[in-house]
């Protein structure tokens, strides 16, 4: 069993920026990832032509699903910074929103009571 170590910073407005290293998944050389990816995502409601463009543009060796369930928030993929970003709308009854993406081997997910493009903007300018 792994063991990946995450930090979590909080601003006073309620934005939470979380990190982790990347989960790494071996496969045996008969499964092929991005099929059994997309089939993850579709059996958890997503529909089929979404999950398929996901499936193609995430690697599924250094990635986990995160199961949300489709009533409780809404997303897309954008490209920021270079990279596929998957904001996630209204996590629930707020007007609170959160953004996913993974780089040089850390996951983010960057989340608070604003709109995704003010996260992606907020997420360009880390370092």
């Amino acid at each position: 069993m792994s063991t990946y170590f995450g930090v979590q910073q909080i601003w006073a407005d309620g934005t939470v920026l979380m990190q982790t290293t990347s989960p790494y998944i071996n496969y045996p050389e008969d499964v092929d990832p991005t099929v059994l990816g997309e089939g993850s995502v579709t059996g958890l409601g997503m529909d089929a032509s979404v999950a398929r463009q996901m499936a193609q543009s995430i690697d599924w060796t250094s990635t986990m699903l995160l199961p949300i369930p489709r009533d409780f928030a809404s997303y897309q993929q954008v490209v920021a910074d270079g990279a596929p970003v998957w904001p996630l709308f209204h996590l629930d009854t707020s007007t609170e929103s959160a953004v996913m993406w993974q780089q040089g081997g850390i996951v983010y997910i960057l989340s608070g009571p604003t709109d995704v493009d003010s996260l992606i903007s907020l997420g360009n300018r880390l370092r």
